[in-house]
C-alpha cells in the first residue's frame, strides 16, 4: 500500500530528500508506466506524480497520466498548485488545465462541508435546525490558508501564463518593398531583385500591451557566408504613431552561422509605448540571397536579465575566489585551476573544476598536460564564500586517462537521486576522450565519483571524424580530438 509522505518526512534522510509532495514534467522517453491505468505514458506528454512510500519507507515516484493523477486517492490531500514541483516549468495551457482542476476540486470541498444539528434558545423555546457549523478556531485557520493559497496562484498564474507572444509569417502579408514568396510562409529576396530596400516592414500592429522588457526574433538565411563584410540587412523595430526607430541593428554576411539559406535567429530588445503601432522590418540592401522565414515577439521576464538587455542594470563583482591546490605551488595552480560549473542544488551551489599538481607529474604526461583531477566545493552564501574542495575525478591506470581528468559538466538526476560528470581525459596515448564518471546520492562532496568501466566513452577522434568529413566543412587538420562536453539533457 502506497502513501503520501507525511510532512514531517520530507527530507528525513538522503534517499526521501524531496521539499515537495508532487511534481510535473513532460515525459523524457515512452518507457514509464503509469500507476494509474498500468499503460505506458508516451515521450513528450504531460505526467504528474506523486511522492509515495511503502509501509516500510521506501520512496516511489508515482508517475501518472494527467488524467489518472486525479482519481488517486492521495491527490485529494493537495491543496493547490503551490505543492506541485515544476508547475512554472510547463508550458502556459497545461498550466491552466491543472489550475482549473484545482479551482473545480475547491468547489466541490466547500460543497460537502460536514453538517450537524445545533439548537438554539430563543424566548424559551427549543429550535433545532440544520445549520452549517464549523468552530470558531477553524474559520480563522482555514480562512488564512486559503488566502495564501490564492497568493501563490495569482503569483504564479502571472508569470507562467500572462507573458504576451505574437508570431507573424511575412509570407501570409502584403508589407514587402522586394522579393517574393517562399514556401508558402516565408519571404525571399534574390540578387536579382531591387535593393536597398524593405524585404519587409509592417505589421503596424497594436496588440502590443506591455511596458515590460521584450525581445523580437528575426529568423533569417542567406545563400553563403563566405565573402566580403559588407552589410546585408538591417533590422529594426519602428514605432510607427512616432516614426522612431527603437533599437536597430546591422547583419554582415560574416553574422550568420551557416550558408544554404538555413534558419538563424537574430535579436532585438526594446520596451514600447501600448497602444502604439509597432512595425518589425527587415531592410536589404544588396548582393545575396536571404530569406525571412518568420518573426517572433516575446514579453521578456522583467527580472534583471531583462533590464541588462535592454542596458538599464548591469553586473557587480561580489566576490572573487582563487583555488590553489593545496600543498601546491599557487603561481602555477591558480593559472591552471580553471573551467569551473557551477551547479545549485538543495540550497548550496557546487563549484566543479580542475586542480592540477596535486603530485607530481609522471614522466609519460611531460607535454601533455600537469596530473589533473577534478575536485568541486559548495558555497551557502551565493559564492561569497567556498568550502574546502572534494575529489570528484582522478586520473586512471589507462593509457587514454592517466594523466588527466579535467573540464566537463556535472548533472544531477532527480529521479534517480544520482550524479554524473562527462569530463575530458587524456593519458600518454595523447588522445584527448570523453570519460564519464558518477556516484549515488545528492551530496557530491561525499566520495570520489566511480568511472564508467566503459571508458573512454567516446574515443578520441570519434566525433570529429564525422563532423568533419564530407565537402564544405571547415576543419582544420588540427582538429581531431573532442571538445569539453555539456549534458544537455536525460534522454531515457
Amino acid at each position: 500500500m502506497l502513501k503520501r509522505f507525511e510532512d514531517n518526512e520530507l527530507g528525513e534522510s538522503i534517499s526521501r530528500r524531496v521539499a515537495y509532495h508532487c511534481t510535473t514534467e513532460y515525459a523524457k522517453s515512452s518507457k514509464a508506466t503509469c500507476r494509474g491505468c498500468h499503460t505506458n505514458i508516451e515521450q513528450n506528454e504531460l505526467r504528474l506524480a506523486l511522492m509515495l512510500q511503502d509501509e516500510e519507507g521506501y520512496k516511489n515516484t508515482a508517475w501518472m497520466h494527467f488524467n489518472c493523477f486525479w482519481k488517486h486517492p492521495e491527490t485529494k490531500k493537495l491543496d493547490g498548485i503551490h505543492e506541485i514541483h515544476n508547475f512554472s516549468k510547463l508550458k502556459p495551457a497545461d498550466q491552466e488545465k491543472i489550475s482549473t482542476v484545482f479551482e473545480n476540486l475547491k468547489v466541490n470541498k466547500s460543497t460537502t462541508k460536514r453538517k450537524r444539528k445545533v439548537s438554539s434558545k430563543k424566548n424559551g423555546n427549543d429550535d433545532s435546525s440544520d445549520e452549517e457549523f464549523t468552530p470558531k478556531s477553524k474559520v480563522v485557520q482555514t480562512t488564512m490558508r486559503i488566502y495564501i493559497i490564492l497568493l501563490l496562484i495569482v503569483s504564479l498564474y502571472y508569470r507562467g501564463t500572462v507573458a504576451l507572444q505574437l508570431e507573424f509569417y511575412p509570407g501570409t502579408q502584403t508589407y514587402h518593398q522586394t522579393g517574393s514568396r517562399f514556401n508558402n510562409t516565408a519571404w525571399i529576396v534574390v540578387t536579382q531583385d531591387p535593393s536597398e530596400r524593405y524585404l519587409t516592414y509592417g505589421p503596424y500592429t497594436n496588440a502590443w500591451n506591455t511596458t515590460a522588457s521584450s525581445r523580437v526574433d528575426f529568423y533569417l538565411g542567406v545563400d553563403n557566408i563566405t565573402g566580403d563584410s559588407s552589410n546585408l540587412l538591417t533590422v529594426d523595430v519602428n514605432d510607427a504613431d512616432k516614426d522612431h526607430i527603437l533599437t536597430s541593428r546591422n547583419i554582415s554576411r560574416l553574422d550568420f552561422g551557416y550558408g544554404n539559406i538555413q534558419s538563424q535567429i537574430f535579436s532585438l530588445y526594446f520596451t514600447s509605448t501600448i497602444g502604439h503601432k509597432l512595425e518589425f522590418r527587415v531592410f536589404y540592401h544588396c548582393c545575396s540571397s536571404i530569406v525571412h522565414y518568420k518573426t517572433v515577439v516575446n514579453e521578456l521576464d522583467g527580472g534583471g536579465l531583462a533590464d541588462i538587455f535592454i542596458g538599464q542594470a548591469g553586473l557587480e563583482l561580489v566576490s572573487s575566489s582563487v583555488f590553489p591546490t593545496p600543498q601546491g605551488d599557487p603561481s602555477s595552480t591558480a593559472m591552471w585551476n580553471v573551467g569551473t560549473y557551477i551547479k545549485p542544488l538543495d540550497g548550496r551551489w557546487y563549484v566543479f573544476y580542475r586542480e592540477g599538481f596535486y603530485a607530481p607529474t609522471p614522466a609519460f604526461c611531460n607535454g601533455i598536460v600537469p596530473l589533473t583531477r577534478i575536485a568541486v566545493r559548495n558555497s551557502t552564501d551565493f559564492g561569497k564564500t567556498w568550502s574546502e574542495p572534494a575529489v570528484v575525478a582522478l586520473p586512471g591506470n589507462s593509457t587514454f586517462d592517466n594523466c588527466a581528468a579535467l573540464d566537463g559538466a556535472p548533472f544531477f538526476d532527480n529521479d534517480t537521486d544520482s550524479w554524473h560528470y562527462l569530463a575530458q581525459c587524456i593519458g600518454n596515448n595523447r588522445r584527448w576522450s570523453l570519460c564519464h564518471y558518477s556516484r549515488s546520492g545528492r551530496n557530491p562532496m561525499s566520495g570520489p565519483f566511480i568511472p564508467n568501466p566503459k571508458n573512454p566513452v567516446i574515443q578520441g577522434g570519434q566525433l570529429w571524424s564525422r563532423i568533419c568529413s564530407g565537402t564544405g566543412k571547415h576543419c582544420t587538420l588540427t582538429m581531431y580530438d573532442e571538445g569539453t562536453p555539456e549534458i544537455i539533457e536525460k534522454m531515457n
